[in-house]
């Protein structure tokens, strides 16, 4: 049987592994470089923006969490399978935006016509 770490010790573990995951999350400033620099990332990226802002209220009062959580971690997760298989840096944080946008539209597919926006 392995050592237990001491009740201090796992939460300072547990704070380091947050701290990581944010450092990983694709800064805001990354990605106004890559809408500036690659045309495609731009496109991809205004889309998704596009996108957000004309959902239906309430699917995003529904998805917000979600949305929150895919671009703090999920969206550079998605990025590095990309990576991994050896698809490019942009062409990796396109693909994936591009599939958010289209996942985006398919869930809230159900809320248009419901009232409000």
């Amino acid at each position: 049987m392995g050592k237990r770490l001491p009740g201090a010790a796992v939460l300072a573990a547990f704070l380091l592994s947050l701290a990581v995951c944010e450092a990983l999350a694709l800064p805001d400033s990354e990605v106004q470089r890559l809408v500036r620099s690659y045309p495609s990332f731009a496109r991809a990226e205004r889309r998704l923006v596009s996108t957000w802002v004309n959902l239906p209220k309430e699917f995003k009062a529904y998805i917000r969490a979600e949305q929150i959580r895919w671009i703090k971690t999920v969206r550079d997760q998605e990025a590095r399978m990309f990576m991994d298989e050896g698809v490019g840096y942009v062409e990796a944080y396109t693909l994936v935006t591009e599939a958010r946008t289209e996942y985006l539209l398919e869930m809230a597919r159900p809320y248009y016509g419901m009232g409000g926006d």
